[in-house]
């Protein structure tokens, strides 16, 4: 299982939010790393739905992350949670993140086969 805090520690890292020292966690970005936990679970959830999971949602940053692939949840998340974070401060970087968490989210979870909806209510070729 990968932990919460991993995932916001690669976020921080892609969003350049890291202190001099590499440390995820400093005062420059408390803010964005207060918002972390209820972001993460509306990707949690979304994650979920995706993958063909439970939804399990996090506490808190310390949870681990469970019901997810690690490689999803540490390869694909930090993107959605970087896009999010930086939706209003700096637009052109919270496109570009979406645009990777989409991208890998279908790498991530190609292959996991989707329900699909019957668009002619059921009827069969022989009616």
């Amino acid at each position: 299982m990968a932990a919460a805090e991993r995932v916001w520690s690669l976020a921080a890292a892609v969003m350049d939010e890291l202190s001099p020292t590499g440390a995820a966690v400093n005062g420059d970005n408390a803010d964005l790393r207060a918002r972390a936990v209820g972001i993460l679970n509306v990707l949690l959830r979304e994650g979920a739905a995706r993958c063909g999971s439970a939804y399990a949602p996090v506490d808190a940053l310390t949870d681990e992350i469970e019901n997810l692939p690690d490689d999803y949840a540490e390869g694909c998340l930090p993107y959605g949670l970087a896009a999010a974070l930086l939706a209003e401060e700096r637009p052109a970087a919270a496109e570009y993140f979406r645009g990777e968490y989409e991208r890998l989210s279908r790498f991530y979870t190609r292959g996991v086969s989707e329900q699909t909806e019957d668009i002619y209510g059921g009827l069969s070729a022989a009616e």
